[in-house]
């Protein structure tokens, strides 16, 4: 498979990490609440040149991860604070009896 031409060979994985660098790094138009281009931007960008569907999967990614939120009709959105997506301890036994809510995911002292 020879494909000079097109796109760039961009992976989901790879332009999730690349979108994802831009985003911690606060670059312009990346910062928070900044409102992303579109699949078809993406794509059509000669600088970008990623196919549609790498584009779609890498967005997923990051909205699964809490750094993007999409708003109906509106678009795809750095997110102004990250949700936490991750929390060992949340529903240990311990914690679940205290009633924590999902953001109180680090213990507490005892």
């Amino acid at each position: 498979m020879n494909d000079a031409s097109g796109p760039k060979k961009h992976t989901a994985e790879s332009f999730a990490a690349e979108l994802r660098r831009r985003i911690k790094e606060g670059v312009k138009g990346y910062e928070a609440g900044a409102k992303l281009p579109t699949l078809r931007e993406f794509a059509a960008n000669s600088e970008e040149g990623v196919a549609r569907g790498v584009v779609e999967k890498a967005v997923d990614r990051l909205r699964a991860e809490g750094l993007i939120e999409s708003r109906r009709g509106s678009g795809s959105y750095v997110r102004a604070s990250r949700i936490p997506r991750t929390s060992p301890g949340r529903l240990t036994p311990e914690q679940w009896g205290q009633g924590l809510s999902i953001q109180a995911h680090r213990p507490h002292p005892r």
